[in-house]
This record gives C-alpha cells, sequence and structure tokens, in this order.
C-alpha cells in the first residue's frame, strides 16, 4: 500500500516502510513514467504513471507504453485509485494500451496524479535498459480531448 504526498510543486510517493519511490518536479501538462526503486525481486522494474497538470477533469485515460521486449517482460498493470479502475487493456510485443475511466466527476483527476503501477521482469541487467516511453489521451466530462506525451 503505498501514500501520496503532496509538498508544493513536488510529488513524493512513499512506501509504508518510509522508502521514496519517486520526487520529481512534474512538466506542464504532460504524463511521465518513473521508475521505482522498491520491487520484491532483483530480476524486477516497478516503474509509477503520473498524469501531471491536469486542467479541468480528466475522465478517461487511454494510454500507450512502449518499452523494449528485448529488455522487459510485461509482468502487471495496476490502479493505483480505486475510483479509476481499468476498464481494460491490450498487450502486444513491446507495447500495452490501457484504459482507464473515473466513477463520476467527483473522482475526475485534476492536477497531479500517480495512477498506475507497471511490473516488468528483466531481461537484461538492473538499470542498464531505457525505461518505457509513454502517451495518453485524456477526456473531459464534455468530450473533449487532450493528447499527452512524456517530455
Amino acid at each position: 500500500m503505498k501514500k501520496l504526498l503532496r509538498i508544493g510543486a513536488m510529488v513524493l510517493c512513499l512506501s509504508l516502510a518510509g522508502q521514496t519511490i519517486a520526487a520529481a518536479k512534474p512538466p506542464e501538462n504532460g504524463i511521465r513514467i518513473v521508475h521505482s526503486k522498491i520491487t520484491k525481486k532483483k530480476d524486477e522494474s516497478l516503474f509509477l504513471v503520473y498524469l501531471d497538470n491536469i486542467k479541468g477533469n480528466a475522465l478517461a485515460e487511454d494510454i500507450q507504453i512502449s518499452f523494449n521486449p528485448d529488455d522487459y517482460i510485461l509482468e502487471d498493470v495496476s490502479s493505483l485509485d480505486d475510483e479509476i479502475p481499468i476498464l481494460g487493456s491490450k498487450s502486444s510485443k513491446g507495447s500495452i494500451r490501457i484504459i482507464m475511466a473515473s466513477l463520476g466527476t467527483k473522482h475526475a483527476i485534476h492536477g497531479d496524479k500517480a495512477i498506475l503501477e507497471v511490473l516488468f521482469k528483466n531481461k537484461t541487467k538492473k538499470g542498464k535498459s531505457p525505461n518505457p516511453s509513454i502517451a495518453a489521451t485524456v477526456s473531459d466530462e464534455y468530450g473533449n480531448e487532450l493528447v499527452l506525451s512524456a517530455k
């Protein structure tokens, strides 16, 4: 179980053991995938997906993550918020597409929020592989869409 804390423009994600997973100043209107130092096994890599500086209410998220299949095997993807569940996902060699939706406008994403955990099994030595790339399209309650890419 993880807890999120907000300190000014920085977001800290802490495990219950008190170890810092990620700390970074969010980019303008974007999405990012951050490598975590916390994993249960040596041959695993855990990444957290953040939406940053979202103006308005993001109710639906269509997220695409690409990775080198020579470096990683996708093990698991899970939502970090029960009120923003994963409705579906489709993976192919080197990529996964994830569809998420907030359970009503009171659970919409605005501002900064960690929304996903993505777990990979490493095929190469940990820390030697490049991070996966990420992009997303988010939409509000009026159907307006915003395309986000990692910066």
